[in-house]
């Protein structure tokens, strides 16, 4: 109905452009993953599982990503952003930690099986990779994960209540 410009491009070399972009992002994520602390031991075979079976989510400030008690059945990666990590003690959030760029979260649950320990939180915008339950029992070894110990404030959280 009016004057339409186009712009044309042969399907091969539409084809290169997408395949050399997605090469890239896969380089990418590679180099991101062998940075991780939890992942930097794994092998490029143990990597590229992961990338393919990876989904990018992403949160908005104040979004519970995990919340304590619920069941879990998925691993995170932070990519961008801050969460914070809180646990009810003795009816109270308690803040545990903050996390960033590179930190992981969620695979207690999915090695002991259990509820949520804690509440991690967006603080602003958090992009995250999520792995699911199935591709980390298969490709993540437990000894290479480095697992936060909260007895330590636990602890700390208890101590108030016995001296009184």
């Amino acid at each position: 109905k009016t004057p339409v410009h186009l712009w044309c491009m042969e399907r091969h070399t539409y084809r290169t452009i997408v395949t050399n972009k997605s090469k890239k992002k896969r380089e990418q994520l590679m180099g991101f993953l062998k940075t991780s602390r939890t992942l930097k031991d794994l092998n490029d075979a143990q990597l590229s599982k992961i990338i393919d079976s990876m989904e990018e989510v992403k949160f908005q400030d104040k979004d519970d990503i995990v919340r304590e008690g619920t069941e879990g059945n998925t691993f995170y990666i932070i990519l961008k952003g801050e969460v914070l990590v809180t646990k009810n003690v003795n009816g109270h959030q308690k803040q545990i930690r903050r996390m960033g760029k590179g930190e992981h979260f969620g695979e207690q649950a999915l090695i002991r099986e259990i509820l949520r320990t804690a509440t991690c939180t967006a603080e602003g915008p958090v992009t995250c990779f999520s792995i699911d339950k199935e591709v980390f029992e298969e490709t993540i070894p437990v000894e290479h994960l480095e697992l936060f110990d909260d007895s330590k404030v636990m602890q700390e959280a208890k101590a108030p209540e016995r001296s009184r």
